[in-house]
């Protein structure tokens, strides 16, 4: 709730410094930021998680402490190698990325794609500590890691918009870069040990990077067919209508993703406890009890369709009015999103991470046939419609899944009472 309380501060700083029209590119660029992240983690934060949370203990054996530090040793590499790679073809394409996206290989069009380049850079590193942090489980020190972001993020806007000097330059490189990098210097710092960055043996790097990998293929797939049926929309808008239109749908686009918050933090805890879950009894009582909690908080949370308006008005401006309907939509995807998590992150236990790339398959197909017809015809609302028709057919194949569980999951199965003879004396 800081974070969002903190994020809403630099929202409306930008947006109104930016204007309608450059809030729109600087919508573009975050799209191209936000797909090729996931691209770039080819599904390795999740993996991690699952590779190290599933022996990791406070009292821990010298052996378990090895290989934890092995692990998280050898996804510290390839993480690093990755981004090392992406910064120099990044960098060397960002002239023809410049014409693609956005219209033109102007010297500010250039500056703004390199500087994207760096940003995803920085925001991996600060998601690379994160991810460890996930896997054993020290959300105190997340929370730090995120909070540090955010509070940096806000001071730094309101320094610049009271000097004049917030554009869409210091933005991207201050207000992205900066506070993403000192963010990865917090959470490495915070680390617990064993950890550290040392290189790993060529005989543990061949064995952890093709679990990693091969754990993680899944979970990049379904990572960016979702990534693509949720960001898609903005270039598909740049495509079709002016920036003006995209600066509109853009700021409800983020302050959606300011709520999400709820269902990132969610998903940040439920991920290594769904893990450590080991029979259907406590698999069914995860869901059951989750689905219970959920739907209380999204009771709670619908008083803020009706307060965005006057926020929006009062601090956004009057140029940004007509983004309130837009927001509701997708508040509603949001909330949507966070009512089914605990459905969802069932999928890890049963080591299935190839149905949540199905689901997002669908969920992405569903997405751009509507989406093309949707999006000329209606513009922005179009947009979110077809990303809602995604969202529901991906969550019904899910169910659908689960519902032939006895086929797709040999080992969920209701637990059946053992017979009178075999059960335990009092």
């Amino acid at each position: 709730m800081l974070r969002l309380a903190l994020g809403l501060v630099s929202s409306v700083l930008i947006a109104r410094a930016l204007g309608v029209r450059d809030f729109g590119v600087y919508g573009v660029l975050a799209a191209v930021s936000g797909i090729t992240q996931v691209v770039l983690d080819l599904g390795l934060a999740t993996a991690v998680v699952q590779r190290v949370g599933s022996v990791w203990e406070e009292n821990r054996t010298v052996v378990q402490t090895d290989l934890v530090q092995q692990r998280v040793r050898v996804f510290f590499w390839l993480r690093w190698l990755i981004v090392a790679l992406f910064v120099v073809i990044g960098w060397l394409l960002a002239p023809s990325l410049a014409q693609l996206i956005l219209g033109a290989a102007t010297p500010d069009n250039l500056l703004w794609m390199r500087l994207t380049v760096i940003g995803v850079m920085a925001t991996l590193l600060s998601s690379t500590v994160v991810a460890v942090l996930r896997a054993v489980r020290r959300f105190h020190q997340i929370n730090a890691v995120i909070v540090t972001n955010a509070a940096l993020t806000a001071v730094w806007a309101v320094i610049l918009a009271f000097t004049g000097q917030l554009n869409l330059s210091t933005a991207l490189l201050i207000l992205g870069i900066g506070t993403a990098l000192v963010a990865a210097g917090v959470g490495y710092f915070l680390l617990p040990p064993p950890f550290d960055g040392k290189r790993p043996s060529f005989t543990t790097w061949k064995m952890e990077s093709r679990q990693l990998l091969r754990f993680g293929r899944w979970i990049a797939l379904s990572g960016i067919l979702t990534v693509l049926a949720r960001q898609l929309d903005v270039l598909m808008l740049n495509h079709w209508f002016t920036s003006a239109t995209v600066g509109i749908y853009a700021l409800a686009l983020n302050l959606a993703a300011k709520f999400e918050i709820i269902t990132h933090s969610q998903y940040t805890v439920l991920v290594p406890a769904a893990v450590a879950l080991r029979s259907p009894g406590e698999r069914r009582r995860f869901v059951v009890a989750g689905l219970r909690r959920n739907g209380i908080i999204v009771l709670l949370s619908l008083p803020v369709l009706w307060l965005i308006g006057p926020f929006i008005r009062l601090f956004y401006g009057v140029a940004y009015s007509t983004a309130v309907p837009l927001f509701q939509l997708l508040y509603l995807l949001v909330l949507f999103d966070f009512l089914v998590l605990p459905v969802v992150v069932l999928f890890f236990p049963l080591d299935q991470p190839r149905w949540l790339a199905l689901a997002d398959g669908v969920q992405l197909v569903v997405f751009g046939l509507l989406a093309v017809w949707w999006i000329p015809a209606y513009g922005p609302v179009g947009a979110i419609a077809a990303k809602g028709c995604g969202r529901v057919a991906g969550f019904l194949l899910l169910l659908l899944i689960l519902k032939g569980s006895s086929r797709a999951f040999p080992h969920f199965q209701h637990e059946e009472a053992p017979p009178m003879d075999e059960r335990p004396s009092p």
